[in-house]
């Protein structure tokens, strides 16, 4: 049995070429202890999903 909790948050991050993306929601899947992140692109609305850790090393927070 799959069980993913997700956990909505709108923040929004930037990579270093000043693309902004927004985080739709985080979640573990399969209950490991190992976060995800979805986000998307706001400019163009693609979604993608990534570690956690991955995310948080390639892009940075903006202030709202």
């Amino acid at each position: 049995m799959i069980i993913r909790t997700y956990k909505q948050e709108l923040r929004r991050w930037a990579s270093t070429d000043n693309t902004v993306f927004e985080v739709i929601a985080t979640y573990n899947p399969n209950e490991e202890q190992d976060p995800w992140v979805k986000y998307r692109n706001v400019a163009t609305g693609q979604e993608y999903t990534c570690r956690q850790e991955a995310f948080e090393s390639r892009f940075s927070p903006l202030a709202d």
